[in-house]
């Protein structure tokens, strides 16, 4: 069993923290880490987690400023945060306070029904407490999140439109710490002891730092109010986030309810991944996330990539500001994110456009004729790949003959790949 108690307010040095404490027994601890370390994606996870006593504190800090909009009338927050938590170790979740009933309802007959099952490995788990139906009292706000990336920018656009009826137009851009900043590179340094716990979050915090800085620049541009929330639920995940970022995105939109009556999560392909056997995670179904008082919707579920970055370069703020590097603050030009976007740009005509977001292309344009023997080998695997392969076909370009040639020699780059070890699929 997972216990949380009530949620209450801490304020302390110029910020306001939603609490609560959470108990979970150390062979609680034990199941999650053997369940996570045994996923190949995350081997040697189970000798680097690490956790305390039986019981930790979870919170949610806003600027003092922000306060009243911290909910401590509802558990809401915190139910969703350990959800997954609990259904990969099959823990039911006990909870004091009250929690929304239309949230209660959805993750009862909704999403853990649907989420539990042989293929996931996840467990079907109970939640058990008060639920109110009273509508909480918000400020009414429509708010996203600004991670600066391709989906990202494309809702922005999206609920800013002219023809956006009040209702439902975007007035908040929202940056959270909920996990994202604690990227692979530095869980790989975690998980081979290069770099404490303490190391790993401190390094996330510079990262949400820097980003809160750029997420309010670009509220400014966009006449929008701002509200970041940090976090230390990743001391619960410690780097197990891709899987879960629906849960822990939307228990910080839940954590300040209170500011918002609908929010908008940026879709990152959700209805292809049935397609291409990629795994269900939350993100599918945020609006499961939903209670009487907050509106989840999942945004823009069925535009491709290129459609979205097509829609994005009309637009100054994006071509100025986007950033989709999964290494560095900036884009660096070289990762398989930067790689991509920079091969869309070229092939839509808008790379130049660009220039401020990619100031270093050099990497990208060394690549020659091998940037489309990626697109090419991938198409049958990966669906951005496959968008990238099914635009040049509709738009009649032309792919190198020398591209198509190397190609063919895939079948013999996997064997000395797989001789060498380093075959990456």
């Amino acid at each position: 069993m997972i216990s949380i108690k009530r949620p209450y307010i801490e304020n302390e040095n110029g910020k306001s923290r939603l609490c609560a404490e959470i108990a979970i027994a150390p062979e609680i601890y034990e199941k999650w880490k053997k369940q996570i370390g045994s996923r190949r994606e995350y081997a040697g996870y189970e000798k680097a987690y690490s956790y305390g006593k039986d019981k930790f504190q979870l919170w949610y800090e806003v600027e003092d400023r922000s306060e009243q909009i911290l909910c401590q009338e509802r558990t809401d927050a915190f139910v969703v945060a350990v959800l997954y938590f609990a259904m990969v170790t099959g823990e039911d979740i006990e909870y004091e306070g009250v929690l929304s009933n239309e949230l209660y309802h959805n993750l009862n007959t909704n999403l853990i029904p649907m989420h539990c099952n042989e293929r996931s490995g996840l467990k079907p788990i109970r939640i058990i407490g008060r639920t109110e139906s009273r509508k909480i009292e918000s400020l009414d706000k429509n708010g996203t999140g600004v991670s600066r990336g391709v989906d990202s920018f494309d809702t922005i656009f999206t609920y800013l439109a002219e023809n956006m009826d009040a209702e439902h137009r975007l007035n908040c851009l929202t940056v959270f710490n909920v996990g994202s900043y604690n990227n692979m590179p530095d869980l790989r340094a975690r998980k081979t002891g290069m770099m404490t716990l303490d190391e790993y979050n401190e390094k996330a915090e510079n990262f949400f730092s820097h980003d809160v800085e750029k997420g309010r620049q670009i509220a400014k541009e966009l006449g929008t109010d701002f509200i970041a929330v940090n976090s230390n639920i990743n001391s619960l995940y410690q780097g197990v986030f891709l899987e879960l970022h629906g849960y822990s995105n939307s228990s910080a939109v839940l954590a300040v309810q209170k500011l918002f009556s609908h929010y908008y999560y940026s879709s990152a392909g959700e209805p292809e991944k049935a397609r291409w056997g990629v795994e269900e995670d939350a993100s599918d179904n945020v609006q499961f996330f939903s209670t009487e008082s907050l509106q989840f919707y999942l945004a823009r579920e069925n535009v491709t990539r290129i459609e979205k970055i097509q829609h994005i370069s009309q637009h100054e703020t994006g071509r100025k500001r986007l950033h989709v590097c999964c290494d560095e603050t900036e884009n660096c030009g070289k990762c398989g994110k930067c790689f991509r976007t920079l091969l869309i740009l070229e092939l839509i005509g808008k790379q130049p456009e660009f220039k401020e977001s990619f100031k270093d292309t050099s990497a990208y344009e060394k690549k020659g004729w091998k940037k489309y023997v990626w697109v090419l080998d991938k198409k049958d695997q990966d669906f951005f790949a496959k968008d990238i392969y099914e635009y040049i076909k509709r738009e009649k370009m032309k792919i190198p003959m020398i591209a198509k040639a190397y190609h063919y020699t895939l079948p013999v780059r996997k064997v000395i790949h797989a001789i060498r070890g380093d075959w990456k699929g």
